[in-house]
């Protein structure tokens, strides 16, 4: 055997395990990992405490949507700086359908454009706080999130010279805006899960 052939066997037995070792868990992490538990998992980590309930059904067709967005939340595990911004993103839009759901299947309550005529987001959550009480707090807990979202997209400022810049910020500053979704997010589910757990019983685990 050549001395080129001896050392490509050396590699490939070194090499062997290590990658037999990733495949292997990899694939039965993605085997094990069930997309259909995805959107709870994601209320679960944000309110630090299992939620006992499954979306899939409630959620209808939307829940592919939420699905995806969770998803990518979820491969996230520990959000370092410089995902904050994608995070928000994806966790909103994720949280977006339960309020969406909610308002439209189960208290069968229309949301008209605003004043603009123009569908936004926050049309959803304009209307949580007419409702008043409880939900009240939840529209403006996703106002909230969605001002930090807006601060993390739109970045570009006019200096006193007229001049156009691009906003600087820095890690500790995308981290505090994580933190603070987090704990709105949190505020807002404490008051929608219980909702959601009353209009479909059937989807509760206890």
């Amino acid at each position: 055997m050549s001395f080129s052939a001896q050392r490509q066997k050396m590699l490939d037995q070194a090499v062997r395990p290590i990658l037999s070792t990733f495949e292997e868990n990899y694939l039965v992490a993605a085997k094990t990992e069930d997309h259909d538990t995805a959107v709870e998992r994601l209320v679960d980590h944000i309110r630090n405490v299992s939620c006992l309930f499954a979306f899939k059904n409630p959620l209808g067709t939307e829940f592919y949507v939420a699905k995806d967005h969770a998803l990518n939340c979820l491969e996230i595990r520990i959000v370092p700086a410089r995902r904050v911004k994608e995070w928000v993103n994806d966790c909103l839009k994720c949280m977006d359908c339960i309020l969406l759901v909610y308002m439209r299947d189960i208290l069968h309550d229309k949301i008209p454009p605003g004043v603009s005529g123009q569908i936004k987001e926050r049309d959803v959550y304009d209307k949580y706080e007419l409702r008043g009480a409880d939900l009240a707090r939840v529209g403006a807990c996703f106002h909230a999130v969605y001002q930090k979202r807006s601060a993390l997209e739109h970045v570009q400022f006019v200096s006193q010279d007229g001049q156009r810049h691009i906003r600087e910020m820095n890690s500790k500053k995308r981290l505090q805006i994580h933190e603070f979704v987090v704990e709105q997010l949190k505020t807002a589910l404490d008051v929608m899960i219980p909702l959601y757990r009353t209009a479909f019983p059937e989807s509760c685990s206890n």
